[in-house]
Order: structure tokens, then C-alpha cells, then sequence
């Protein structure tokens, strides 16, 4: 009973989700996506950065570093991408 009173509620709760889809539709267009950020890492004990830019309205690139300044270094980077 539990079962197919829970699969009934999905399923009017889905068909809610597409009904109201067609009114409004959600983007991440508007989101900005440019940031710099620092951190400290607590064990083991590290510092780092981090910077994101926009490249193109659905696009950005991302870079990070982190070390322990003890010779030693983390450095990543990528490409993200976003769509409506």
C-alpha cells in the first residue's frame, strides 16, 4: 500500500514539474560565474587560490594552485561550459 501510494505521488508530482516547464523555464545564463577565491587547508596545513573568468556568455575558464610552500605545488585548470 505504502509502495503504490508513494509511486502515485511521484507521478502527480511529476506531471506538475512538466506542466509548469512550459511557463517558465530555468537558466544559469544570468549566473555569474567570475570569482577568485583564497583557502587554507587544515590538515595537512596548505594554502591556496582559485579564479574563475567568463569567456564567453556559456563558458569559462577555471584555474587553481595550492602548496604547502615547502617546494611543492597542486596547479589545475579547466574549461566549463553552460547552457539555458
Amino acid at each position: 500500500m505504502r509502495k503504490t501510494l508513494l509511486a502515485a505521488l511521484m507521478v502527480i508530482t511529476s506531471q506538475q514539474a512538466f506542466a509548469n516547464q512550459d511557463e517558465q523555464r530555468a537558466t544559469m545564463s544570468n549566473f555569474n560565474y567570475d570569482y577568485a577565491e583564497a583557502r587554507i587547508g587544515a590538515s595537512p596545513m596548505t594554502f591556496g587560490a582559485a579564479i574563475s573568468k567568463s569567456i564567453h556568455p556559456n563558458a569559462h575558464i577555471v584555474g587553481s594552485i595550492d602548496s604547502k610552500f615547502e617546494g611543492d605545488y597542486d596547479f589545475s585548470g579547466g574549461v566549463g561550459f553552460h547552457a539555458q
